[in-house]
């Protein structure tokens, strides 16, 4: 996690067992400070009716751009992002579960995956109204390209829990 904040970076550090650095040392235009862990997950409380806001930016670059939310269209919206006409913009905000006082975090991706699963738990006939304790995680993705490389990138990934016990609720692993 990264900000301008060095007394919430520490806070975070403490709620994560992590250590607090500085983003950029003697730059002072990019002053800030990022909490590190080595913590494999965190968890986390998101209300997945409130907290999660699945858009399209349409353009890029030098183009125009403007923010459309999804609302149902992700089929449509991923037809004009193969075209190159814009991008998924998946935003999803939680507060941590074991210092839900700090405020809101919000974690960003512009995956298609994870948007039509968040979208899919949104709009389930059961909505979650309540905030949720999760476990948010960045994971190794690895692939291959058409052209036959190799590359891998690190996605986050939210795991709904079911009560205080960390339970697994089937269908629920949600993939950026």
């Amino acid at each position: 996690m990264t900000g301008e904040d060095m007394s919430l970076a520490q806070a975070v550090g403490a709620a994560l067992g992590g250590t607090v650095a500085e983003t950029a040392p003697g730059r002072e235009e990019l002053a800030g400070y990022e909490v590190l862990s080595g913590s494999a997950s965190v968890h986390v409380l998101v209300n997945f009716n409130a907290g999660v806001d699945i858009g399209f930016v349409w353009g890029g670059g030098a183009a125009s751009v403007r923010r459309e939310a999804a609302g149902g269209r992700l089929s449509e919206f991923r037809r004009a992002g193969v075209e190159g006409l814009g991008r998924l913009d998946v935003r999803v905000r939680f507060r941590l579960a074991g210092a839900p006082g700090l405020g809101w975090f919000e974690v960003r991706s512009s995956s298609w995956e994870f948007g039509e699963q968040l979208e899919a738990l949104v709009g389930s006939s059961e909505p979650l109204v309540a905030e949720v304790r999760c476990a948010l995680r960045l994971e190794l993705v690895r692939f291959r390209t058409c052209s036959g490389a190799g590359t891998s990138y690190r996605g986050p990934r939210i795991e709904v829990l079911v009560g205080g016990g960390g339970a697994r609720a089937e269908g629920l692993v949600l993939a950026a």
